[in-house]
């Protein structure tokens, strides 16, 4: 254990003979992704679908973000548009789903409320991954710990992960990688001998941080693999490509230079914004949806105990339609006081809507960004503004306690309109499935 010594000692403590220096252990990290995340959500409620193709499309019922095993094992491209793929979904029976967000986002925190029983710290990277401290496990019960984080996973939320361990967060991605096409979907690097042949197998292009531009760089130079990257002269690497390479090719060596990050830095700016399903003309009508996505934007801002001293609002037409006037503006307003009240923000939010609105023109997207963001603890006080209103913080917290507890939107600003007239702005989601555990009206029956 390492030691504080007194400024008053002259010379640094020495050890006693019975107590050696015991040196921190070198961490070890692991990996859990999410396989086919999109698509094994729509499954979890839906057993009837494994085996299927299953496809997941972007907002609008746009474009491919996810995929089955099976579906790619058809073909069907990441990012493909939805309507270039009507004939294969038709010929090979493919499954079509509209993102259903609410679904996945709360699967998500499932499934890492389970994996963060099993660390004692863990860095959640992106919705579908996250990286665990296993360096309290010992070497010789890594291998069947990661198998026990998957079955558990599976358990109680019906998602698979595989699951990578290695000295770095790097070598733990090329290992989930790996352990993705492996049937105990596990794989744990212990030795440099596994490392380097796995290392011999991977691209240059696919280490994490590296990427396309990265890697056709270094492959002009003959480095064409994560072995050879490792092998290259630190000094030409960084002299080169600079310091994220750099520390990219130490991962490599084991060495860790990149920590586990078990508290997310909190935004500094907070963006909500969607493509209407159809085009919109009347003021009302993007209104109500300004005022949803100004809802939702400041639903993260309270979440993170922040509040906005500037918004931006903007408004476009669709830049595609070349038989139509193409209208793209954007202002910016400063509130009064810093605030994350959400009637407040809306009003502001019509305002700049109202300086940016052309009749006649058909809208294809609005949206907010809030701005100058500052910790709620810290309210700076202006001579001719009043002070905030203690009531507005507390209806914040009774609404968002309310829509937590029963689903999003059970209660919510009459500006955001009713079902029915909000239809006209609404994403397209012919395809969606049931919002079964964020929704009471949408929860599944047992027949």
């Amino acid at each position: 254990m390492p030691f504080i010594a007194s400024s008053a000692v002259a010379e640094p403590l020495s050890p006693l003979p019975d107590a050696p220096r015991r040196s921190a252990p070198a961490p070890v990290f692991g990996l859990a992704d999410c396989n086919n995340f999109y698509a094994s959500c729509e499954t979890v409620f839906r057993p009837h679908l494994a085996g299927k193709p299953v496809i997941v499309l972007s907002n609008n019922d746009g474009c491919v973000i996810a995929r089955s095993r099976e579906a790619k094992a058809l073909g069907v491209p990441m990012g493909a548009a939805a309507h270039t793929l009507k004939a294969l979904i038709k010929a090979q029976g493919v499954v079509v789903c509209s993102a259903n967000f609410p679904l996945y986002g709360d699967l998500s925190q499932r499934v890492m409320d389970v994996l963060g029983r099993f660390t004692p710290a863990l860095d959640v990277y992106s919705i579908d991954e996250a990286f665990l401290d296993l360096t309290p496990v010992p070497p010789q019960e890594r291998a069947s710990y990661a198998g026990r984080i998957r079955a558990a996973v599976h358990q109680w939320t019906g998602i698979w992960v595989s699951v990578g361990v290695a000295p770095t967060k790097t070598l733990a991605k090329a290992a989930n990688d790996t352990a993705k096409h492996q049937p105990t979907g596990a794989l744990t690097l212990h030795t440099e001998a596994e490392i380097d042949a796995l290392l011999r197998t991977l691209a240059v292009e696919d280490v994490w941080g590296i990427g396309a531009r990265r890697g056709a760089t270094l492959r002009a130079h003959g480095i064409t693999t994560a072995y050879a990257l490792k092998q290259a002269s630190h000094a030409w690497v960084k002299r080169h490509l600079y310091t994220p390479v750099a520390r990219t090719q130490l991962e490599l060596w084991g060495v860790a230079c990149l920590p586990l990050e078990a508290a997310r830095a909190t935004k500094q700016q907070i963006m909500s914004s969607r493509s209407f399903g159809q085009p919109v003309q009347e003021l009302g009508d993007l209104k109500e949806a300004l005022a949803q996505y100004a809802t939702r934007a400041c639903e993260k801002l309270r979440a993170q105990r922040s509040l906005a001293r500037v918004i931006t609002v903007w408004l476009s037409t669709n830049q595609f339609r070349e038989d139509e006037p193409h209208y793209s503006r954007s202002c910016t307003l400063t509130l009064p006081r810093a605030t994350a009240y959400t009637p407040e923000i809306v009003r502001s939010a019509f305002a700049g809507l109202e300086r940016l609105y052309r009749p006649g023109l058909r809208y294809h997207k609005t949206g907010i960004a809030l701005a100058d963001l500052v910790a709620d603890t810290v309210i700076q006080p202006t001579l001719f503004t009043p002070p905030p209103d203690a009531r507005q913080t507390e209806v914040a917290r009774v609404m968002d306690a309310i829509n937590a507890r029963f689903g999003r939107d059970t209660i919510h600003l009459a500006a955001t309109g009713v079902t029915q007239r909000a239809q006209r702005w609404r994403m397209r989601q012919a395809h969606r499935s049931p919002r079964y555990t964020t929704q009471w009206s949408e929860l599944g029956q047992v027949q």
